[in-house]
Protein backbone atom coordinates (compact mmCIF):
# COMPACT_ATOMS: atom_id res chain seq x y z
CA UNK A 1 0.00 0.00 0.00
CA UNK A 2 0.87 3.81 -0.09
CA UNK A 3 2.43 5.29 2.65
CA UNK A 4 5.22 7.55 3.93
CA UNK A 5 8.82 7.26 3.51
CA UNK A 6 10.75 9.68 4.80
CA UNK A 7 14.59 9.78 3.42
CA UNK A 8 17.59 11.74 5.07
CA UNK A 9 19.87 12.91 2.38
CA UNK A 10 23.23 15.50 2.75
CA UNK A 11 22.99 16.40 -1.46
CA UNK A 12 19.81 16.32 -3.50
CA UNK A 13 20.88 16.28 -6.93
CA UNK A 14 17.95 16.19 -9.71
CA UNK A 15 19.35 14.44 -13.08
CA UNK A 16 16.95 15.94 -15.46
CA UNK A 17 17.09 14.66 -19.10
CA UNK A 18 19.16 17.19 -21.57
CA UNK A 19 17.78 18.73 -24.39
CA UNK A 20 19.68 20.33 -27.60
CA UNK A 21 19.92 23.90 -26.89
CA UNK A 22 20.16 25.00 -29.63
CA UNK A 23 16.46 25.83 -30.54
CA UNK A 24 15.60 26.66 -27.17
CA UNK A 25 18.39 29.59 -27.64
CA UNK A 26 16.41 30.85 -30.89
CA UNK A 27 13.83 32.39 -28.73
CA UNK A 28 11.55 31.14 -31.70
CA UNK A 29 8.26 33.45 -31.17
CA UNK A 30 6.02 30.73 -32.91
CA UNK A 31 6.96 26.97 -33.94
CA UNK A 32 8.46 26.99 -37.61
CA UNK A 33 7.04 23.90 -39.77
CA UNK A 34 10.44 21.81 -40.67
CA UNK A 35 12.94 22.99 -37.63
CA UNK A 36 13.61 19.88 -35.22
CA UNK A 37 15.05 18.96 -32.44
CA UNK A 38 14.39 15.20 -31.33
CA UNK A 39 15.71 15.02 -28.15
CA UNK A 40 11.91 12.71 -27.01
CA UNK A 41 9.40 11.09 -28.58
CA UNK A 42 7.18 13.61 -29.70
CA UNK A 43 9.96 15.03 -31.43
CA UNK A 44 10.68 11.73 -32.73
CA UNK A 45 7.17 11.38 -33.45
CA UNK A 46 6.82 15.02 -35.29
CA UNK A 47 9.76 14.33 -36.97
CA UNK A 48 8.68 10.61 -38.34
CA UNK A 49 5.23 12.81 -39.75
CA UNK A 50 7.13 15.37 -41.31
CA UNK A 51 9.45 12.50 -43.26
CA UNK A 52 6.28 11.12 -44.50
CA UNK A 53 4.92 13.78 -46.36
CA UNK A 54 6.83 12.81 -49.89
CA UNK A 55 7.79 16.54 -51.28
CA UNK A 56 10.16 16.40 -48.14
CA UNK A 57 12.52 13.58 -49.79
CA UNK A 58 13.56 16.04 -52.40
CA UNK A 59 14.04 19.21 -50.52
CA UNK A 60 17.38 20.73 -49.09
CA UNK A 61 17.92 19.05 -45.57
CA UNK A 62 20.37 19.91 -43.04
CA UNK A 63 21.51 17.93 -40.10
CA UNK A 64 23.22 20.27 -37.79
CA UNK A 65 25.37 18.91 -34.90
CA UNK A 66 29.14 17.49 -34.11
CA UNK A 67 27.46 14.18 -32.53
CA UNK A 68 27.01 10.83 -33.44
CA UNK A 69 23.46 11.50 -33.52
CA UNK A 70 24.20 13.52 -36.29
CA UNK A 71 25.14 10.55 -38.65
CA UNK A 72 22.47 8.19 -37.56
CA UNK A 73 19.99 10.76 -38.27
CA UNK A 74 21.48 11.19 -41.61
CA UNK A 75 21.45 7.21 -42.31
CA UNK A 76 17.82 7.51 -41.04
CA UNK A 77 16.70 10.44 -43.46
CA UNK A 78 18.64 8.01 -46.30
CA UNK A 79 16.22 5.27 -45.03
CA UNK A 80 13.04 7.40 -45.17
CA UNK A 81 14.17 7.75 -49.34
CA UNK A 82 15.72 11.87 -48.65
CA UNK A 83 18.26 11.98 -51.39
CA UNK A 84 21.69 11.57 -50.42
CA UNK A 85 22.26 14.84 -53.11
CA UNK A 86 19.55 17.21 -50.69
CA UNK A 87 21.62 16.28 -46.85
CA UNK A 88 23.94 18.49 -45.36
CA UNK A 89 25.90 18.45 -42.22
CA UNK A 90 26.39 21.45 -40.82
CA UNK A 91 28.78 21.08 -38.33
CA UNK A 92 29.89 23.61 -36.11
CA UNK A 93 33.46 22.73 -35.21
CA UNK A 94 36.55 22.87 -37.18
CA UNK A 95 36.33 19.47 -38.35
CA UNK A 96 33.68 16.74 -37.63
CA UNK A 97 34.51 14.28 -35.53
CA UNK A 98 31.55 12.18 -34.28
CA UNK A 99 33.27 9.54 -33.35
CA UNK A 100 36.30 9.47 -31.57
CA UNK A 101 38.45 6.96 -32.83
CA UNK A 102 39.95 8.40 -35.83
CA UNK A 103 39.61 5.20 -38.14
CA UNK A 104 36.06 4.75 -37.11
CA UNK A 105 35.30 8.51 -37.96
CA UNK A 106 36.63 8.09 -41.21
CA UNK A 107 35.31 5.05 -42.38
CA UNK A 108 32.12 6.65 -41.16
CA UNK A 109 32.36 9.91 -42.72
CA UNK A 110 33.80 8.15 -46.20
CA UNK A 111 30.25 6.23 -46.00
CA UNK A 112 28.15 9.23 -45.84
CA UNK A 113 29.76 11.05 -48.73
CA UNK A 114 30.37 8.34 -50.63
CA UNK A 115 26.37 8.55 -50.82
CA UNK A 116 26.57 12.30 -51.40
CA UNK A 117 26.00 13.86 -48.35
CA UNK A 118 27.80 17.04 -48.01
CA UNK A 119 29.64 18.00 -44.80
CA UNK A 120 30.36 21.86 -44.15
CA UNK A 121 32.21 22.73 -41.44
CA UNK A 122 32.29 26.38 -39.03
CA UNK A 123 28.53 26.27 -39.19
CA UNK A 124 27.25 27.45 -36.02
CA UNK A 125 23.69 27.72 -36.31
CA UNK A 126 22.39 30.46 -34.37
CA UNK A 127 18.58 30.99 -35.90
CA UNK A 128 16.50 30.33 -38.89
CA UNK A 129 14.52 32.14 -41.18
CA UNK A 130 11.01 31.30 -42.02
CA UNK A 131 8.34 32.71 -44.23
CA UNK A 132 4.70 32.01 -43.10
CA UNK A 133 6.10 29.60 -40.49
CA UNK A 134 7.97 27.70 -42.98
CA UNK A 135 11.42 27.29 -42.71
CA UNK A 136 13.61 28.84 -45.11
CA UNK A 137 16.90 28.43 -44.05
CA UNK A 138 19.30 27.99 -41.32
CA UNK A 139 21.19 31.46 -40.10
CA UNK A 140 24.23 31.41 -39.10
CA UNK A 141 27.16 32.97 -36.58
CA UNK A 142 29.20 34.33 -39.55
CA UNK A 143 26.31 35.81 -41.24
CA UNK A 144 25.63 32.79 -43.86
CA UNK A 145 22.27 31.09 -44.59
CA UNK A 146 22.11 27.75 -45.78
CA UNK A 147 18.95 27.11 -47.54
CA UNK A 148 16.61 24.08 -46.45
CA UNK A 149 13.03 23.21 -45.34
CA UNK A 150 14.32 20.82 -43.26
CA UNK A 151 16.36 21.22 -40.04
CA UNK A 152 17.21 18.56 -37.54
CA UNK A 153 19.60 20.14 -34.67
CA UNK A 154 22.06 17.65 -32.48
CA UNK A 155 23.40 20.27 -30.93
CA UNK A 156 24.91 20.85 -27.22
CA UNK A 157 22.91 19.55 -24.74
CA UNK A 158 21.54 21.72 -21.28
CA UNK A 159 18.60 21.28 -18.63
CA UNK A 160 15.31 22.27 -19.86
CA UNK A 161 14.67 25.46 -18.48
CA UNK A 162 11.07 24.77 -18.23
CA UNK A 163 11.81 21.49 -15.94
CA UNK A 164 11.50 23.53 -12.73
CA UNK A 165 8.93 26.37 -13.60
Amino acid sequence: GGGLLELSYDHLVIAPDLIDMTVHKMQLKVPVEGLFSPYDKVQEEALDAWLSYTPHLSANTCVYGSNVDVLMTVQRLLKEGVRADCITILCPDETFKPIADDRACELALFATQSEGVKTLVQCKVINVEAKQHKLKAALLEDGRSVPCSTLVTHGPRGVDPNLFL
